[in-house]
């Protein structure tokens, strides 16, 4: 699997990061969907004729905000559930990408309203 192809899971604060390189894999769309597998315990991002807007920050990376997306993670993958932050590798997959949970790494500490969370692993 192409590990340039990333997304970050940030749990406290219901963030999820979509790299400019992945996005760029999907050929740039305009709008995307996210979709979770349950079956497979896998998140997938779908080029969309209409959804979420891309639109990249200064630092090349796409975010979204969702309390209900997360919470649906959460509930699939339960211990997403620590304040860490994440990282999933993914591969192309048909029209979109696919970030298996299988490649899930905890990637260090997440600040939440001036409070800092360690993770035990780095």
């Amino acid at each position: 699997m192409d590990a340039k192809y990333r997304m970050r899971i940030e749990v406290p604060i219901g963030r999820i990061s979509i790299s400019k390189a992945t996005l760029h894999a999907m050929n740039d769309p305009e709008f995307i969907e996210l979709a979770i597998e349950p079956k497979s315990l896998a998140l997938r991002i779908l080029r969309a004729p209409y959804g979420l807007r891309v639109k990249m920050t200064k630092a090349g990376e796409f975010y979204i905000t969702s309390k209900e997306l997360m919470e649906g993670l959460c509930s699939l993958i339960p211990y997403l559930n620590e304040p860490c932050s994440y990282r999933l590798s993914g591969e192309v997959f048909g029209d979109g990408m696919r970030f298996s949970m299988d490649t899930l790494e905890k990637i260090g500490r997440t600040q939440i309203e001036g409070t800092q969370h360690e993770s035990t692993e780095h």
